[in-house]
């Protein structure tokens, strides 16, 4: 049997890297990774890990791409899920290649965030098994216009589309790529948009609105087991029964966090006191923290969802809301006691 071709961009990432050191345990595949810095495509070949490593980027590299395409069976895009120009750039090296590869594009639960600003809606949560309703997605979402660019390739025939949407991550990295210095570990980015770091600034907590608005999360390695699951799936004879395209949405999340308890989990961690209130954040400080509309919208809204197809394919997370407002705690006392 011949060897099965895989190909990463962002693997020295957050969530590829961590994905990459199990998918190193496959056996009858041969796998390249896209580096965008030469500095750690060089420490990568240091490791001697078996892997073949390409130095470029989808945004600047679009030759390239087409070259590494052109060989490849399973394509892991989990680079910038907001870089429109590096996702059409996939996408036509994709349409160039005389293969249907299959396509696992890793986006985020963010393409569902509403304009709730710090409010509940408890009544709406996103199913990534209702077609029709993911269809409506509107192009304007965060997101959205790169994940289209994969969504239509598949429609015309050129792939298979595989759309991963993870919410908001937590847990920390570890192994030979964060020992190495090549994948960052120093917890900035599964406590995304800097709820913890505002409160620790500020000295109180402070949040948008009430902070009643609720993210979908998952843990880390729980994400990289799903990743797993589809991708040995796609990999076996049974590769077709996964649904592909627009019914290939895969929400991954185990339940919500409130974003008023992750606010007050930090307070208390930093204060060691039993902090009870909340405080919306003033105009000023968000100007001082140079926070852009969209990530005030996300900060304040709901991305709650439920991964039904994750399921089916036999995924069963156990890590939520507790484990997160923990690593929230350990995150917190690690920052205060860097900062003294």
């Amino acid at each position: 049997m011949s060897q099965t071709n895989i190909l990463i961009f962002g693997a020295t990432g957050y969530i590829a890297g961590t994905l990459l050191l199990r998918l190193l345990k496959l056996s009858n595949v041969s796998i390249t990774v896209l580096v965008r810095s030469a500095e750690k495509a060089e420490k990568l070949r240091k490791l001697s890990l078996g892997l073949k490593v390409v130095e470029g980027s989808p945004t600047t590299d679009a030759a390239l791409l087409v070259d590494l395409l052109k060989d490849t069976d399973l394509l892991i895009d989990s680079y910038n899920c907001d870089d429109f120009v590096g996702g059409q750039h996939i996408a036509a090296a994709l349409r160039k290649s005389e293969k249907k590869t299959r396509v696992i594009h890793v986006s985020g639960t963010g393409v569902l965030m509403d304009d709730a600003l710090g409010r509940d809606i408890p009544n709406k949560v996103w199913d990534d098994a209702n077609v029709e309703e993911m269809a409506s997605l509107e192009i304007t979402r965060v997101h959205r216009n790169v994940d289209l660019e994969f969504i239509k390739a598949d429609e015309d025939g050129a792939i298979y589309s595989y759309l991963v949407l993870p919410g908001a991550i937590f847990a920390r990295p570890s192994g030979v790529l964060v020992d190495a210095g090549i994948q960052d570990a120093d917890g900035k980015q599964h406590l995304s948009n800097g709820i913890p770091q505002n409160v620790i600034t500020l000295g109180e907590p402070v949040i948008i609105g009430e902070g009643l608005n609720r993210w979908s999360i998952v843990e880390l390695y729980e994400l990289t087991d799903f990743l797993m699951i589809l991708v040995t799936k796609l990999l076996s004879s049974e590769w077709e029964q996964v649904p592909h395209g627009k019914e290939g949405y895969f929400f991954v999340e185990n339940g919500s966090v409130q974003l008023r308890e992750v606010a007050l989990t930090t307070a208390r961690a930093m204060t060691g006191k039993a902090v009870s209130k909340t405080r919306p954040i003033t105009e000023k400080e968000l100007t001082n923290f140079g926070y852009p509309e969209i990530v005030v919208r996300l900060i304040g809204g709901n991305t709650r969802c439920v991964s039904t197809r994750a399921r089916r394919l036999g995924w069963a997370p156990v890590k939520g809301e507790a484990e997160f407002l923990k690593e929230v705690e350990t995150y917190t006392l690690d920052t205060v006691i860097k900062k003294k």
